[in-house]
């Protein structure tokens, strides 16, 4: 991460989406150590969190995320219905062997 991005964090100084963008980038891309990350975050917990900086950084996560809904099979109301059915199915006495029918 710049060094005088991070500067500005430690002054207390609010970030530009594009700064904010640009810090988490290096972030994920596993380009910054551990200290400067713990620098940056008690930066920016010394002082209201804007909009503009959670945007930024938003905008970048969602980059990095990895799809868990990537066919229909497992789109989200045929993933509750398997897990209603699942947790149907681990009530069941059967279900647990070692333990005594009730």
């Amino acid at each position: 991460m710049p060094p005088s991005l991070m500067q500005r964090v430690e002054d207390g100084k609010v970030l530009t989406r594009a700064e904010a963008e640009e810090a988490m980038e290096e972030i994920l891309s596993g380009r910054v150590e551990t200290p400067e990350i713990v620098s940056l975050l008690r930066g920016m917990n010394s002082r209201p969190i804007q909009p503009q900086e959670l945007a930024g950084f938003a905008t970048v996560m969602r980059r990095h995320a990895a799809r868990v809904f990537s066919d229909d099979r497992l789109s989200p109301p045929h993933l509750v219905e398997h897990l209603r059915h699942r947790r149907r199915r681990l009530r069941h006495p059967s279900t647990f062997p070692l333990l005594p029918p009730s």
